[in-house]
């Protein structure tokens, strides 16, 4: 209505916009507002309007869109509700690109403001996460380990950043570390997570201390447990209707314009059946049903991709793993033997620690406090 009749530039849309302008994101979130993609075109055209509801519309059109999210960032408020979503998109544009200055900038002048006044557990866990990747990025090992040990386990990044945190542990060398971390990482109550690089990463490590019978081990769970992981996908992928895997601020704001257009629907039915409007606001619904769809598709595509890489880097393991084997003469005696693991209780030095053989029963706190004896099978260190 406004690229038709400069709507919001009239007396009346000055008014509107003043009655509207205290907290418009918010209500654009609360009440499940979203836009189409012809809507987003019409938005566009009104760019250069000066209104508080119109920053916040502009906003919203844009977020995951790099760049121009984060043009949109100085036309909001520091406490505006889609500072977060805006700044999010912008330093993943920039983490793609490789300019991690520019990502931490954003980070730092941006997105920690708000964060530093946040209850929210899951968007100051994102925060760390994020950051965290930034400084692996950045090849700040040490850092991005601690911003990874930040995360709690009550969150829902957890098992991403203790999974992402092995690759920390396997370029510092910290085989103890990693080979305990994989250890909780195996027991049955993760069986379901997608977790692809969790057997690459072990058999990684098995192999350059030689532990042959842990490697051939580590092939075979990885095989299993992808094997219903592969069949998920693409049944999920051929899916009309595929599951979300993850839920963001996007396709929760999708998911809550789908509900309340059809409680809108359902309450304009009531009262008149050929109410004008019901084909508009149908054909609405089928948008976001689509656009939900779509982002559906597109995560369990990316799964697809994750797991096609972690597969290619297995082979390279096993290729590895085929030629060392061949190059020993005879099998060795020692390969019989297996890497000890016990439990670590919480100590506040190395001198005050007490440890308990592992005799298969776990407990919830001992999770990822496990720490392992390496042997090096490695003849003189070689393999």
């Amino acid at each position: 209505f406004s690229v038709n009749t400069n709507f919001l530039e009239t007396e009346l849309g000055i008014a509107f916009d003043q009655y509207v302008s205290n907290s418009p994101s918010k209500w654009i979130i609360e009440n499940g507002i979203n836009f189409t993609p012809l809507q987003k075109k019409l938005i566009s055209k009104l760019d250069k309007i000066e209104s508080n509801f119109n920053y916040s519309v502009q906003a919203f059109a844009n977020i995951g869109k790099g760049l121009k999210s984060l043009s949109k960032l100085s036309y909001l408020k520091p406490s505006d509700k889609l500072i977060v979503p805006l700044s999010q998109s912008a330093i993943i544009y920039f983490a793609k690109n490789g300019e991690l200055a520019k990502a931490a900038k954003v980070m730092k002048d941006i997105y920690e403001p708000v964060i530093e006044n946040s209850t929210d557990i899951e968007e100051i866990s994102y925060y760390y996460l994020t950051l965290a990747r930034l400084l692996y990025q950045a090849k700040a090992y040490d850092a991005s380990r601690k911003y990874y040990s930040l995360i709690p386990d009550e969150s829902k990044f957890f098992l991403n950043a203790r999974v992402e945190s092995l690759w920390l542990a396997m370029r510092s060398d910290d085989l103890p570390t990693l080979k305990g971390e994989v250890k909780s990482l195996e027991f049955s109550e993760f069986k379901n997570a997608f977790l692809p690089e969790l057997f690459l990463v072990s058999s990684m490590a098995n192999l350059q201390t030689c532990q042959f019978d842990a490697v051939k081990d580590a092939f075979e769970k990885y095989l299993d447990t992808n094997r219903v992981m592969v069949q998920n996908i693409s049944s999920q992928l051929s899916s009309i209707k595929p599951e979300l895997i993850k839920k963001n601020f996007i396709s929760n704001q999708i998911v809550s314009s789908i509900k309340n257009l059809k409680k809108e629907i359902t309450q304009i039915q009531t009262i008149s059946k050929d109410f004008p409007n019901i084909p508009f606001l149908k054909n609405q619904l089928k948008e976001f049903k689509n656009m939900r769809n779509n982002i559906a598709s597109i995560q369990w595509s990316n799964r697809k991709k994750l797991l096609e890489q972690s597969i290619r880097n297995m082979r390279f393991v096993k290729i590895e793993y085929l030629s060392t084997m061949r190059r020993l003469k005879s099998k060795l005696a020692l390969l019989n033997n297996k890497d000890s693991i016990s439990t670590q209780l919480a100590a506040r030095s190395k001198t005050d620690q007490i440890k308990f053989p592992y005799d298969g029963v776990v407990f919830g706190d001992e999770l990822f406090n496990y720490s392992s004896d390496i042997k090096n099978l490695c003849l003189k260190g070689k393999r």
